[in-house]
């Protein structure tokens, strides 16, 4: 089975962003795999927000034919935390907490995190911040299989 989605946390990092991306779809095209791409951005400025988002759109117009990438930020959230909630009749504040965080605290990482795992519900996925770069290296030498998983303790 292969993964089948990806998704990019960022925030406030468009550079950090575009090489994940570029790493990302690089190794994707190397190996043939064909998962989405999601970038889920918690960034609250606006230019960086718009920086993030032409990050997205130009590496989606290239990599497109390959694999979908699709942009997530707090607007499109905030719109899909409020139609779950009417869909589901849950109570609207506890689904946006769930999967927007509290404006008034700045770190929502595990929202992020809570709105990939939803939008991928029972499909194989990964999650990566921004600053993960996907590259293969040669491994150091052979490697000693061991007889116990407690013996290099």
């Amino acid at each position: 089975m292969s993964i089948s989605s990806v998704s990019i946390i960022t925030k406030n990092r468009p550079t950090a962003l575009r090489r994940c991306l570029r790493s990302l779809t690089a190794n994707c095209a190397r190996f043939g795999r064909t998962p989405s791409i999601m970038v889920i951005d918690n960034s609250r400025a606006i230019e960086t927000i718009r920086e993030n988002r032409a990050v997205v759109a130009e590496l989606a117009s290239t990599w497109s034919r390959l694999t979908p990438i699709l942009y997530i930020g707090a607007r499109e959230s905030e719109r899909f935390s409020a139609d779950l909630a009417k869909a589901s009749g849950a109570d609207p504040s506890t689904v946006s907490f769930l999967l927007n965080g509290l404006p008034e605290i700045d770190v929502n990482t595990g929202a992020a995190r809570n709105l990939h795992l939803l939008l991928t519900s029972g499909s194989l996925c990964l999650t990566v911040d921004d600053d993960v770069l996907c590259e293969l290296y040669a491994g150091v030498g052979p490697r000693r299989k061991s007889r116990s998983p407690f013996e290099r303790y």
